[in-house]
């Protein structure tokens, strides 16, 4: 249905870098990933600001081994996570505002994790996968991260 959506709102409308994006992480999720990298670069090419996009791009960069490319743009999730954090209203965001953005900073961090791990950057990966394990995170099992810790400790 979102597809059918979306795919409507891209034809009256092919500006419409919310609606790529959005269409990019469906594509991401049926494992077309060529297709929601191509969403993905449109979507940014119009508003590189878009959180969204950012990370999907992140995603599309780290699985085609572009780790320069996918650490840029991960570490722009960082930022943009730790920005909120500092922010003196902090503890007034909405709870679920602030589980998205614990969740952003938290899988940015098991991203670059990754990227130092498949690297053999093994100090570097533990330091993300544990600053990942330290946030809420509501996209990935930390379950599955701390597997991946136990393996960069290994």
């Amino acid at each position: 249905m979102a597809e059918n959506h979306l795919g409507s709102i891209l034809r009256k409308n092919p500006g419409d870098e919310r609606a790529a994006s959005l269409l990019g992480w469906v594509r991401f999720k049926q494992g077309r990933t060529e297709e929601a990298g191509k969403l993905f670069t449109e979507a940014y090419q119009c508003n590189p600001e878009n959180i969204t996009t950012v990370e999907g791009l992140g995603w599309i960069y780290y699985l085609n081994g572009q780790d320069e490319n996918a650490e840029k743009e991960f570490k722009k999730l960082i930022k943009f996570a730790e920005r909120h954090f500092e922010n003196s209203s902090w503890s007034y965001y909405k709870r679920t505002d602030r589980e998205i953005i614990q969740s952003i900073h938290s899988e940015a961090n098991y991203a670059l994790g990754l990227i130092a791990q498949r690297r053999g950057r093994w100090g570097a990966a533990r330091t993300y996968f544990e600053n990942a394990l330290n946030q809420f995170n509501q996209f990935i099992n930390h379950e599955i991260i701390a597997k991946d810790l136990t393996e960069a400790l290994f």
